[in-house]
């Protein structure tokens, strides 16, 4: 019951937090390809890629990078929202917030995602929480387990 709960409060909490995200950035400036996620997705092509793209496809994500960061986040508001749609919900704000972990510093807020992510579990079915708990429970056991056998020898 508790889980329910503070599961229903998470969800409302991330709904109402992508989709402020996603209105607060309707505005002529973010589209704009020298504004934020322009850079951000620039600094991840020009980091993590071994070979330099062409001036045309730096362009291109320059200008697709806004409407990608609209998508994704508006997606997420609205998958978070409507039943049905919460392991998608987990794996695309999973994804959102990895690639922000891994865009390189002084852009780099991978703190921000950790705290994201870790909310997550609400939005998973109370069946999926509890199978993982067992396990965790399982593997804890299993390695005290070993642990005891390792000092004993």
């Amino acid at each position: 019951a508790v889980f329910a709960g503070l599961s229903q409060c998470l969800r409302v909490q991330a709904a109402l937090w992508y989709g402020g995200a996603f209105f607060w950035k309707l505005n002529r400036a973010f589209f704009e390809p020298s504004n934020c996620p322009a850079l951000f997705f620039l600094q991840l092509v020009d980091y993590w890629l071994p070979v330099p793209l062409p001036d045309s496809a730096l362009s291109f994500i320059a200008r697709s990078a806004p409407h990608v960061t609209e998508a994704v986040e508006g997606g997420l508001a609205a998958m978070i929202w409507l039943p049905g749609f919460e392991r998608a919900a987990v794996v695309l704000g999973v994804l959102l917030h990895w690639l922000i972990g891994i865009t390189p510093p002084p852009h780099n807020i991978a703190s921000y995602g950790t705290r994201c992510v870790s909310r997550y579990v609400a939005l998973l079915p109370h069946e999926s929480v509890a199978v993982h708990a067992r396990l965790a429970s399982l593997l804890r056991g299993s390695a005290s387990t070993s642990t005891a056998a390792a000092a004993a020898a």
